[in-house]
C-alpha cells in the first residue's frame, strides 16, 4: 500500500518537472487526494462512505444519534444511518457486534436517566437485527452478538486493495414502552469489535 501511494506521488513529481522544463508560462493546479493512512477506520455516518478516509464524529459526546417519532410508522426512531468500517489492511478482518456483560444482560437496553431504584430500562429494537438470543433449560437468556463481516474466506489479492463496509440501521422503541416510566431522557451504547487476522 505504501508502496502504491509513493508510486502515485513521484509520477506526479516527474509530471511537474516536465511541464517546467518545456517551457510552460501558465500555473494551474490539479486537485489531488489521496489516503496515506494504514489500518482500520470505523465510526457512524448519515450517507455512504467510499474507500477515501472519511472522519465522522457522529455518535460522539457532542453529536449523539438521536429518537425521534416517526408519525409514518408509530415509532420512535433514529432514522437510518451507517456503521462503516473503512480497511486499508492486507490482514484478514471479521467485524461483530459487541456485548456487554458477556452476554449475559441484554444489549439493546436503553437506560433511563431517573434516579428510582431499579432505573427505568427502555427495549430498542434494530433493523436488521445486531443479536441473537437463546435460552437454556434452567431459562437462563443469553445473548451473541452477529458476525457483520468475515474476510476469513478472502484471497490475498482481494486483500491488497481497500475495502468498505457498510451497515445500515435504523433502531426504534416503541412508545407504548414509555407508559409508567420516571425518565425523561435514555441513552445506550453500540458496541463493535474489529479482530484482525495475520
Amino acid at each position: 500500500m505504501k508502496r502504491f501511494m509513493m508510486s502515485i506521488l513521484m509520477l506526479f513529481t516527474l509530471v511537474a518537472i516536465h511541464a517546467t522544463d518545456s517551457g510552460l508560462v501558465d500555473d494551474f493546479a490539479v486537485p489531488v487526494t489521496f489516503t496515506y493512512r494504514s489500518g482500520i477506520n470505523l465510526g457512524f455516518s448519515r450517507g455512504q462512505v467510499g474507500i477515501q478516509w472519511f472522519n465522522s464524529n457522529l455518535g460522539e459526546k457532542d453529536n449523539v444519534i438521536k429518537f425521534s417519532y416517526n408519525s409514518g410508522t408509530g415509532l420512535i426512531e433514529t432514522g437510518f444511518f451507517y456503521f462503516y468500517a473503512q480497511i486499508y489492511t492486507t490482514d484478514k478482518v471479521e467485524i461483530s457486534v459487541g456485548l456487554p456483560n458477556g452476554g449475559s444482560s441484554n444489549p439493546a437496553i436503553l437506560t433511563g436517566n431517573n434516579s428510582g431504584d431499579p432505573r427505568d430500562t427502555l427495549e430498542f429494537q434494530s433493523d436488521p437485527q445486531l443479536f441473537t438470543s437463546s435460552s437454556d433449560l434452567l431459562g437462563n437468556t443469553s445473548y451473541t452478538g452477529k458476525v457483520l463481516y468475515d474476510e476469513s474466506n478472502k484471497s490475498d489479492a482481494d486483500r491488497t486493495l481497500p475495502r468498505v463496509y457498510l451497515r445500515r440501521l435504523n433502531l426504534s422503541v416503541d412508545p407504548d414502552d414509555l407508559v409508567n416510566k420516571t425518565s425523561t431522557q435514555f441513552t445506550g451504547t453500540l458496541v463493535f469489535n474489529v479482530e484482525v487476522q495475520s
